[in-house]
């Protein structure tokens, strides 16, 4: 994947933006409802308020002496903002107009029904398959309810549409096959999805110095239904940006 970008990137010597899409598993938050990512939903690539990465990758984890972690960790991050401030302004636009006048949903209604009869399933699975766990240590895990706007809070997602996040994306097999490491991990960097290894990618594009460039993943988790739709959403995305 490295290599097929990295030659597209010198053979193309246009590109001025590069976006980069496919599927993650989402950080849900447990308690927070505004910032709680769930299955069908789009993260797009984008840095925190107080840094100015949008891609981390964790090469190392150490324990310290008061039992904590700390994370030894890579990052990138564009130069030019400009992707990122569209998808905030698509995300603003979407959660002040509504779910029936979502500027994404022109363009996924469309393609729904141009699939209607591929033979692969593009339909967006029940909501009962929408199950969030916890893990309560070791190998063991709890079912959770989805947490709820509390009394007074302004709902933010309409059930059964997909809604757009902005925050950080990590990969790092030390953190991501570990439920403790991969909790704290992201807890204390503000990650809202993990990724396959796509670091080599991603320093492909910056050593190739393009400088608008982000990271859309539909928010699929480890369900090979919610798979296929999340790549579908990501791209319908993408066209509407």
């Amino acid at each position: 994947m490295s290599e097929t970008s990295s030659c597209s990137a010198g053979t193309f010597l246009q590109v001025e933006h590069v976006l980069l899409v496919g599927v993650a598993g989402g950080v849900p938050h447990f308690t927070d409802y505004n910032k709680h990512v769930r299955l069908g939903d789009v993260v797009v690539a984008a840095p925190p308020p107080d840094s100015k990465s949008i891609y981390l990758y964790c090469e190392s984890v150490k324990e310290k002496q008061d039992g904590g972690h700390q994370f030894e960790c890579r990052s990138w991050g564009p130069p030019d903002l400009t992707l990122q401030n569209i998808a905030a302004k698509l995300k603003n636009k979407f959660e002040c107009a509504g779910a029936d006048e979502a500027p994404w949903l022109e363009y996924l209604r469309a393609s729904e029904r141009a699939l209607a009869d591929q033979e692969m399933c593009f339909a967006r699975p029940a909501a009962s398959t929408d199950k969030l766990f916890m893990n309560i240590g070791g190998s063991d895990v709890i079912q959770v309810t989805h947490p709820s706007p509390q009394d007074g809070q302004k709902s933010v997602r309409t059930e059964g549409v997909s809604r757009v996040h902005l925050g950080q994306i990590a990969s790092g097999r030390c953190v991501v096959s570990d439920a403790e490491l991969h909790q704290d991990f992201a807890g204390k960097l503000g990650v809202l999805a993990f990724d396959q290894e796509m670091d080599a990618v991603i320093d492909s594009v910056y050593g190739n110095r393009k400088d608008t460039y982000t990271v859309i993943r539909g928010i699929a988790d480890y369900r090979s239904d919610w798979g296929i739709v999340g790549q579908y959403l990501n791209v319908v995305h993408e066209l509407n940006s």
